[in-house]
C-alpha cells in the first residue's frame, strides 16, 4: 500500500509489472482505490480474472471490466509474465503482454481521479474490492509512469558493448524473460551527437538467449539504445512512430574514457534520459576504450551500477561472452526473489 499523492490518472499514463502466478483464476495486480470497496470512487483495478484473463476495470457508478483480453488465450503458465496498461488521457487504452501490444487504442472513456482519500495497492486491498481477490504469486518491477509508453521491452536488453573504438562495435542483446521474443521493429540506435540508426532487428530470440547486431564508428564516449516502433509486430511502423522519441525507447547505456559528458546523456529531454532509462549526467567509465557490460549483482536502476568497463586482458579471466556472465536484470531479481 503507498499514497496516491504524486499520481494523476486522469492524464496519460503506464503501468508495467513482472508478474509470477501461482493461481489464474483471479488476483488483482493494481488498485488505485479508496478503503470502502463500494461503488462510485472512480477507482482503477488492474486484475487476472478466470481462465488466464487480464482485466482493466473503473468504477464511475458501476464497476465492471471496461477491457478484457477475453478470447485472446493467454497463457500464465507459471513463468514470468510482463504486464502493461497505458492509457492516453483522453479515451482509449493499449495493453501489452510480453513486450508485445495485444489491444491499440481501445476505447475506455474519461478518467477522473479517485475520491475519498485514495491509496496505490499492489497485489491486493485490504476489503478485496468488488469481489476481486488478492494475487497469489510474486509481483516485481511496477513501474507506473506520467506518460503513455509506446513499446515494452517484455525482457529484451543490451547486456554488452565491446569492440566499439576499432572498425566496427559490437553490441549484445539479451532476452531475460522466460518467453520467446519477437524481434519486430525493435531498432538499434548509436553515439551521441546524432542519433544514428546502426541495425534493425527481426526474427525471435528464446529466452535467456543473446544475439549481435554491429555498429560502425561508435565514439569513444557513445551511447546506444533500443527503440522499438512496431509494438504489435505486424511487420510496419506503428503510427507516428520515431525510434528518437522517449515513448518508443525501451534500453540503453551511455558510457566515456573520461571525464566528459555524453552527449545524448547530459540533458533531461534526451530520449534516453526522458525515458527513464538512465539518469542525466552519467556515464559507465571506460578507460580503456574496450567496452562495457552488465555486472551480475547490479541493484536494478537501469543506471551506472548495473554496468562495468570490460576489464583489459577480459578474455584470460573469463569468457565475457558468456551468457552466464550477461545475466539481464529482470532474471537476476527474480532468481533473488525465488531463492
Amino acid at each position: 500500500q503507498g499514497t496516491f499523492t504524486g499520481i494523476d490518472i486522469s492524464a496519460a499514463w503506464s503501468f508495467e509489472t513482472w508478474m509470477k502466478p501461482t493461481t489464474t483464476d483471479e488476483g488483482v495486480l493494481l488498485c488505485i482505490c479508496d478503503s470502502d470497496g463500494e461503488n462510485g470512487d472512480n477507482e482503477l483495478m488492474i486484475q487476472l480474472y478466470t481462465g488466464d484473463e487480464l482485466s482493466v476495470k473503473y468504477d464511475n457508478g458501476d464497476i465492471g471490466d471496461k477491457y478484457s483480453t477475453s478470447g485472446l488465450n493467454l497463457n500464465f503458465d507459471g513463468s514470468w509474465e510482463h504486464i502493461a496498461v497505458t492509457y492516453d488521457g483522453s479515451n482509449s487504452i493499449d495493453v501489452y503482454y510480453n513486450g508485445k501490444r495485444i489491444a491499440d487504442d481501445t476505447s475506455f472513456g474519461g478518467i477522473t481521479n479517485p475520491t475519498h482519500s485514495p491509496n496505490v495497492y499492489i497485489g491486493g486491498h485490504p476489503s478485496d474490492p468488488f469481489g476481486s481477490a488478492d494475487f497469489d504469486g510474486v509481483i516485481d518491477e511496477v513501474r507506473f509512469l506520467n506518460y503513455e509508453r509506446q513499446a515494452f521491452a517484455g525482457g529484451i536488453m543490451i547486456s554488452k558493448v565491446s569492440g566499439t573504438f576499432v572498425g566496427s562495435g559490437t553490441i549484445s542483446i539479451y532476452n531475460a524473460g522466460d518467453h520467446t521474443a519477437d524481434l519486430t521493429g525493435i531498432k538499434l540506435l548509436k553515439n551521441s551527437a546524432v542519433e544514428t540508426q546502426c541495425a534493425s532487428l527481426s526474427g525471435n530470440l528464446a529466452a535467456g538467449a543473446t544475439t549481435t547486431a554491429t555498429c560502425s564508428s561508435l565514439n569513444k564516449d557513445g551511447m546506444v539504445y533500443l527503440a522499438d516502433i512496431d509494438g504489435d509486430n505486424n511487420g510496419a511502423s506503428d503510427s507516428g512512430a520515431d525510434a528518437t522519441g522517449k515513448e518508443w525507447a525501451i534500453d540503453g547505456v551511455c558510457w566515456a574514457d573520461g571525464a566528459a559528458n555524453v552527449g545524448s546523456c547530459n540533458g533531461a529531454d534526451d530520449t534516453i534520459i526522458a525515458a527513464g532509462l538512465w539518469a542525466e549526467d552519467a556515464y559507465v567509465s571506460d578507460t580503456n576504450n574496450l567496452g562495457v557490460r552488465l555486472v551480475t549483482d547490479g541493484n536494478n536502476d537501469e543506471g551506472v551500477s548495473d554496468w562495468e568497463a570490460i576489464p583489459e586482458f577480459g578474455t584470460l579471466l573469463m569468457p565475457v561472452a558468456s551468457v552466464l556472465l550477461i545475466v539481464g536484470y529482470n532474471y537476476r531479481r527474480k532468481n533473488n526473489l525465488e531463492a
